[in-house]
């Protein structure tokens, strides 16, 4: 009886071994829901990844917008010929920076401080005409700048051509493209006396005056006219007051 029920077991613990269940032909296997092999991962475009796994030998093209920079801002000044008042030049900077500051402060003029040829410079203003610098100069020279002189330079004109059109139409005396004609009042070696004539005519006429340098000598100007007729009636008048010598020159 013990045999017979040791013989039931082992057939019966044979017939439950998993490894000896045959499975029948055509039958299919299906991952459980949980399992990794269950779910497919949707593949995702990457340029740059996907150019890591290329070969060398092919392109891959990559779009890329780039914005450039805003351009820089237009200049608000430009250089031209013209003419400024120079009132000190030094070689004692501190000196020199000092006596600008003390000006900043008392003028309303444009006032500038360089180092030209070792020497430290203060000039003042922006004039296109040698004839508004010339009456700046005497109003500074009444007014406790006796040294001060006219100096022909590079100035600072806005580029705005409204605002350049203010600063000619507030010139004191507008030259005509047209003016051919000029009075040669007289010729003398000395700065000093051209100055003191310079303002004399303009005074006493009411018309532009300026004196230029030739050689040795200094060439004194006065009036620029487009009409011959009208500049020989200003002659008259410069002889009637004592300059004989002067004459019609074009």
């Amino acid at each position: 009886m013990k045999s017979v029920s040791l013989l039931l077991l082992v057939v019966l613990f044979y017939a439950c071994n998993p490894q000896n269940i045959r499975r029948e032909r055509g039958e299919q296997t299906q991952a459980p829901p949980d399992s990794f092999l269950y779910y497919q991962p949707v593949a995702l475009e990457n340029a740059f990844l996907d150019s890591m796994n290329t070969k060398y030998d092919q392109e891959v093209s990559l779009k890329m917008r780039i914005v450039p920079p805003p351009p820089p801002p237009a200049p608000k000044v430009k250089l031209v010929d013209g003419f400024r008042i120079q009132l000190f030049a030094g070689a004692d900077s501190m000196n020199v920076l000092t006596s600008a500051e003390n000006i900043k402060r008392t003028l309303s003029d444009s006032v500038y401080f360089f180092k030209e040829k070792n020497l430290f410079k203060i000039q003042l203003g922006d004039f296109l005409y040698r004839n508004d610098a010339d009456l700046r100069l005497m109003d500074l020279r009444s007014h406790g700048y006796p040294a001060a002189w006219v100096v022909k330079t590079m100035i600072n004109i806005p580029v705005d051509s409204a605002t350049t059109s203010n600063i000619q139409a507030d010139s004191t005396q507008v030259i005509s493209q047209d003016a051919k004609f000029k009075i040669q009042v007289l010729v003398t070696s000395s700065i000093e006396k051209a100055e003191n004539v310079v303002e004399q005519l303009k005074a006493q006429f009411k018309q532009e005056s300026y004196f230029i340098k030739s050689g040795t000598f200094y060439k004194i100007y006065l009036g620029r006219f487009g009409a011959r007729e009208q500049a020989e009636k200003t002659l008259i008048q410069v002889k009637t007051a004592g300059y004989s010598d002067a004459w019609l020159v074009y």
